[in-house]
């Protein structure tokens, strides 16, 4: 399967979030935000709107901006929520999740990628637990 054709979902359309679903929104096909409420309505209408200096203004509109419950199984999944919100997106994600697919946390807290693996149990996740320590 070509990258044009991967399914990739980013849960956390916050600040970093919002960045990477907004450049992956414009390079790839295929990318879900999740998001609720206000903010989704706002994406759904109006496109997600960057301010950046490093790439300019961009508007991305996405394949599809859906309620965590809604996202379907994906070949990527970011994760780019608060800490203390890990938790209950993983167990949102579980039944979506594939032994095939990849998890990539990008968010604060102690060992992301390992709280994943443990809450999830199946899939590829892409985390600095899974990189060898600095030598």
């Amino acid at each position: 399967m070509n990258t044009e054709e991967k399914k990739i979902a980013v849960i956390g359309i916050g600040g970093v979030g919002g960045y990477i679903a907004g450049l992956l929104a414009k390079a790839y096909p295929h990318v879900t935000m999740v998001a609720r409420g206000a903010r989704a309505e706002s994406i759904r209408k109006k496109g997600l709107v960057l301010h950046s200096d490093y790439k300019g203004e961009i508007v991305a509109k996405p394949e599809r901006v859906v309620p965590i419950q809604d996202m379907g199984q994906q070949d990527y999944i970011f994760i780019c929520v608060k800490n203390y919100s890990l938790a209950e997106v993983c167990e949102s994600i579980r039944d979506m999740v594939t032994d095939d697919t990849v998890i990539i946390p990008v968010m604060n807290g102690v060992d992301p990628g390992e709280n994943i693996r443990r809450l999830v149990g199946k899939g590829t996740v892409v985390g600095l637990s899974t990189m060898a320590p600095p030598t």
